[in-house]
């Protein structure tokens, strides 16, 4: 059995970190492709903290709802902040 199903990821984040955004010259001569996440966990949720505004990204190995995620976030984040 693992040692945690889930993982709840806080990411602060700027807007001159997002390739095309600020500093373009910054990798002269390279092309910007793309990128994707994985990850071992069953479900993984990550805060995007965009400076001016928050995000939220899910990633599951499985089929699970939206409203399932949401759920699992708020009992987190419910216990974390009595935690705190």
């Amino acid at each position: 059995a693992p040692l945690f199903g889930a993982l709840l990821n806080y990411r602060h984040n700027t807007l001159a970190a997002l390739p095309g955004v600020v500093g373009d010259d910054v990798l002269d001569g390279m092309e910007w492709l793309g990128a994707q996440e994985r990850t071992n966990y069953p479900v993984t949720l990550s805060v995007e903290d965009w400076e001016e505004a928050l995000g939220l990204t899910a990633q599951v190995s499985g089929p699970v709802s939206a409203e399932r995620v949401c759920g699992y976030m708020q009992h987190a984040l419910e216990h974390l902040a009595e935690l705190l």
